[in-house]
Order: structure tokens, then C-alpha cells, then sequence
């Protein structure tokens, strides 16, 4: 008889937003109901941080982020629509146009203005397409190991976009799941790699059908971050 693995990752989640002291609020964008941490309040010309998580993320990835960022900031933290404990909707286009546009539509609700967008791989390429098609313009762009900015210039931003990483981003089973938080560095596991394997494999594991589509929807334009930028940045 196969024993259930318990999931412990909505516990684990309530913990750390405890820990960071952070309040989950949530709004409905674009028909999705979107959950996110916010810390801190708008004040004046204060700075209001967006932090945009990667592909098969959360906004739980910024935990350390939020521990250390100025206490006086405002910081808004989503789950991506589709992701974490934001509404996903097989209907939907997930392609960082589309995330854009709805997260836009987010903003335009947020009363600031000194804003500032950060996003890291998948939420880089969110929030590039973002600050772009945003008016006025956020006062900051900062991307880390953004997705769909290539490393050399001499490549063709239209030409058909092929990827292989979906075999580590998107686990069907516990095995994949393993290899996701221990492929990093030397290859090796590591204490960390092996409890996060744990604590989040069970939510990994129901969210591959709703994975595949976002990472379909990704590739369907993957430079379009790259087409904003233009070719001198």
C-alpha cells in the first residue's frame, strides 16, 4: 500500500511569512485571484519594491531578501498567476506578455511613485517586459539570471526558441523532484537540497500539467525580454 507524503508546505509557508513579518493580501488581475506579501506601507516618496519570483517558484524565495531590505521600504511580493498560491487557469496565456499586462494592471491600482521592479530568471523577463510597457516608468529595473536575454548579441530575437531545461524545471516524480534542488553546483546533494526535495515536493508534484503549460507559454516568445531591451543594452 502506497503511504500518502504529507503536505507541509502551507504550514511552512505561514511560518516564514511570521518570521519576515510580512501580511498576504489578495486581488483579483485579469480573472486570476493573486496572492501576495506586502511589508511595509506607501509613504511619500519612499520606495515601493516589486520582487517577481522564477519559473515553478514563489514569493517565499524572497524570505531572506525581505529579512534584509531597508525596514522603511514598501515591498510588494506576488505569487506569479499561475503559480504558488495565485490562481492558475488552463485557459490562460502565461507568457511574459501576458504576465506583464496583468501585472501592470496590478500596479495601476498601487498608489506610488517611486516604484521599483526586481525580478529573478522567470520573474527578470516579467518584469523587463513590464518596465517597458509601463508609463511612466518604474525609477529601477533589476533583473537576476534573467530568462529570455541571451548571453551574445549575434542571435536572431525572432527565430523559433528551443529549450531543454523543462527536464529539471518541471519534476514528474519524486526522482525529478531530487534532481531539482540538488543539480545546483557540484552536482552533489547537499542538507538543503534534501529537505527542500521534503518540504516541496508534494506541491511540485501536483502542478505538473499547470508547469508544462506556463513553461509552453514562455517558449512560445522566449527573447521578447531581449526585443525590449533592443540590441545596444
Amino acid at each position: 500500500m502506497k503511504i500518502p507524503t504529507p503536505n507541509l508546505w502551507p504550514a511552512a509557508r505561514t511560518s516564514q511569512r511570521w518570521l519576515v513579518q510580512a501580511k498576504r493580501r489578495e486581488t483579483v488581475i485579469d480573472g486570476h485571484r493573486m496572492v501576495y506579501l506586502e511589508k511595509g506601507t506607501p509613504a511619500g516618496d519612499q520606495p515601493t519594491v516589486i520582487l517577481m519570483h522564477g519559473f515553478a517558484a514563489m514569493k517565499e524565495n524572497w524570505a531572506l531578501w525581505l529579512q534584509r531590505l531597508p525596514e522603511h521600504w514598501h515591498i510588494l511580493v506576488p505569487d506569479l498567476p499561475g503559480l504558488g498560491e495565485s490562481e492558475y487557469r488552463s485557459d490562460a496565456d502565461y507568457g511574459y506578455e501576458a504576465q506583464a499586462s496583468r501585472l501592470e494592471a496590478w500596479i495601476d491600482t498601487l498608489a506610488t511613485n517611486n516604484l521599483h521592479l526586481v525580478g529573478s530568471s522567470m520573474g527578470g523577463a516579467i518584469a523587463t517586459v513590464l518596465a517597458h510597457k509601463m508609463t511612466p516608468a518604474p525609477a529601477s529595473l533589476t533583473v537576476l539570471n534573467s530568462a529570455g536575454i541571451p548571453e551574445h548579441t549575434n542571435v536572431d530575437l525572432d527565430a523559433p526558441f528551443e529549450s531543454d531545461r523543462d527536464a529539471i524545471l518541471i519534476p514528474r516524480d519524486w526522482a525529478g523532484v531530487y534532481r531539482m534542488f540538488n543539480s545546483v553546483g557540484t552536482g552533489r546533494p547537499t542538507a538543503m537540497g534534501v529537505a527542500m526535495t521534503g518540504l516541496l515536493g508534494p506541491d511540485l508534484l501536483q502542478r505538473t500539467a499547470s508547469l508544462r503549460h506556463i513553461f509552453n507559454d514562455m517558449l512560445a516568445d522566449a527573447l521578447a525580454p531581449a526585443r525590449y531591451l533592443g540590441p545596444n543594452t
